[in-house]
Order: C-alpha cells, then structure tokens, then sequence
C-alpha cells in the first residue's frame, strides 16, 4: 500500500482552506488553522492564577494577544470598550 505523501508529496493533513488545499498554513494545537485566530485579543478571566498562566501561554502560542485578570471585578475593568 502506498501512503498519501508518497504518491502526491503531499500529507493529507496538510494543506490550507479550500481555496488553496495544497498550500501549507500553520496549525493550532488541535488542527485548526493558525490564520483563523491570528491577531485576536482575548481577555482571560481566571481566580486560579497558575491556570490563568497555562491558558494565556497557549492562546499566545496560537497567536493570539492575551490579557488576564485573576477574578471577574478586575476582569470587568480589563474588558475591551468600557
């Protein structure tokens, strides 16, 4: 049996939305395409602050721009257009 790479070159994970399904776009973690989270801006809102970290460090890593707040009263005051 001849696997997907060997007979295109080409992974069959690999690839991009379906105007350019051969072109390589990075991946999150969990196979969703990098350019879909890209840029934006979340606002964590956790009191377990060693969580709050293992959240933003991954939400960065995907590219996204990461505030926290370590309960809802500052969140509150931390949230986009107050």
């Amino acid at each position: 049996m001849v696997a997907d790479n060997e007979r295109t070159g080409h992974d069959r994970d690999e690839g991009g939305p379906a105007d350019r399904p051969h072109e390589k776009v990075p991946r999150t973690v969990d196979g969703g395409y990098l350019g879909q989270v890209s840029g934006m801006r979340v606002l964590v809102i956790e009191d377990h602050e060693d969580l709050a970290g293992v959240l933003a460090r991954g939400l960065r890593r995907d590219g996204m721009a990461v505030d926290v707040a370590l309960d809802g009263g500052e969140g509150w005051f931390r949230r986009p257009g107050r």
